[in-house]
Order: C-alpha cells, then structure tokens, then sequence
C-alpha cells in the first residue's frame, strides 16, 4: 500500500503493526460483510426474476382458462338458441300443457 494512505487520521507508516493489523480486519469485516448483503440482493433479485415467470404462466392459463368458458358460453348460448328454434314450431301454451316452460333467456350477452 502507498505510504500516503490515512486511515483514521494517521499514515499507514506512523501506524503499529498492530493497529495496521486491525485497521485491516476491520476493512476485511466491512468487505464481507458488503459481500454478503451483494449476495443477498442477487438472491433476492433471482427469486423476484422466478415469481415473475410463474405469474407470467398463471397470467397466460387464466386467460386460456377465460378464452375456453366464453368459447363454452357461445356453444351453450348457440344450443340454446337451437332449442328455442326447434321449439317455435309449437304453442306456447300446448308446450305448458306438457310441463315445459320456456324461460326468457338473456342470449345477448
């Protein structure tokens, strides 16, 4: 090390060999205790990076998942519409003579 360095107000050269010494573990310490919180943070940082590509795969199966019941709905609303097709061809009132009502189904959603 240079001659001119000052740590805590004195020279590295008007310094004991022991106090040298400490001034050295002190900043060792200080490095890897700076390395380990480094460290930590990457972790960290790595384990967000994760979450995000499983919440990106959840995100993209529930919209799969959307897209499949409105596909659903749209078979359901089209059978619907089929019966209620078949079903104009009779009376209302012969077809509550035999038990069936025709409910006022909402198709337009």
């Amino acid at each position: 090390m240079p001659e001119s360095v000052r740590i805590g107000g004195k020279r590295l050269h008007q310094m004991s060999p022991v106090e040298r010494g400490n001034w050295l573990r002190r900043i060792g310490a200080r490095l890897d205790q700076l390395d380990r919180r480094g460290r930590t943070a990457e972790a960290a940082i790595v384990a967000a990076k994760s979450r995000i590509v499983v919440a990106r795969a959840e995100l993209e199966a529930a919209e799969a998942a959307y897209e499949d019941a409105l596909q659903h709905r749209s078979g359901i609303d089209d059978d619907i519409n089929a019966v209620r097709s078949s079903l104009q061809d009779f009376d209302v009132n012969e077809l509550a003579a035999i038990g069936i009502v025709l409910p006022a189904f909402d198709t337009d959603r």
